[in-house]
C-alpha cells in the first residue's frame, strides 16, 4: 500500500513540476516574441547578432516549419492538437521512476513551445519567428521551435543511447512481467 501512496506522490510531484515548467517556458516564449514584435516594429531592420552568422529579423510564418502548411490553420490546429494529446499519453504512460525523469522533462518542454506557437495561430493567425542562422540560410524561427526541435532531438538520441525499446513498453501487463522476471533474477 505504502508503494501506491508513494508512486501517486511522485506523480502528482512529476505532474505539478511539469505544469509549472510548461508555464514559465511558454512566458519566455511569448515575451521573447513580443519583444521582437515591439523591436521590429519601430526598426524593421534586422539586427546582426554574429556578423554573417546570427541574425534578429521579424518573420511572420502562417505554416509550419519551413513555411509547410501556409494559410492552412485549420489543419494545423488540428495537428497541433493531436500531436499534444500524443505527448500527453506518452507522458503519463511513462513509469515516474527517477530513470525517466529527462524523458517527462523533454516532454513538457515540447508541450511548452507546442503551446507558444498555437497560441500565436489561434490570437495572430500566424507564428512569429526572428531568430535567422544567416551563414546556413536557414529558416526563421523563434523560442517555441527552439523547445520542440532541441527537445525532440535528445529524446531521439536517449531513445538510442539509454533506453532499450523493452524497458519502454505501453503495455503495463508486460511491463509489469518483465519486472517479475528481473526480480526472480535478483532473488536467485
Amino acid at each position: 500500500m505504502k508503494n501506491i501512496d508513494d508512486t501517486s506522490k511522485r506523480r502528482l510531484i512529476h505532474v505539478l513540476i511539469s505544469i509549472v515548467l510548461i508555464a514559465i517556458l511558454f512566458v519566455i516564449d511569448r515575451e521573447t516574441k513580443a519583444v521582437a514584435m515591439e523591436h521590429f516594429g519601430k526598426n524593421p531592420a534586422p539586427v546582426s547578432i554574429i556578423d554573417g552568422v546570427l541574425e534578429l529579423v521579424l518573420v511572420f510564418n502562417t505554416g509550419s516549419a519551413w513555411s509547410m502548411f501556409a494559410g492552412k490553420l485549420n489543419f494545423l490546429m488540428v495537428i497541433t492538437l493531436i500531436c499534444l494529446i500524443v505527448i500527453l499519453f506518452a507522458y503519463f504512460k511513462l513509469p515516474f521512476k527517477k530513470k525517466y525523469d529527462i524523458l517527462h522533462v523533454l516532454l513538457a518542454i515540447i508541450v511548452a513551445g507546442a503551446l507558444g506557437n498555437m497560441y500565436d495561430r489561434v490570437v495572430f493567425h500566424k507564428v512569429t519567428d526572428f531568430i535567422y542562422f544567416k551563414l546556413i540560410d536557414f529558416p526563421v524561427f523563434n523560442v517555441a521551435d527552439i523547445y520542440v526541435t532541441v527537445s525532440a532531438f535528445f529524446i531521439v538520441v536517449l531513445m538510442l543511447t539509454k533506453y532499450k525499446n523493452d524497458e519502454l513498453m505501453m503495455d503495463k501487463e508486460k511491463k509489469e512481467e518483465k519486472e517479475k522476471k528481473e526480480e526472480t533474477k535478483e532473488n536467485q
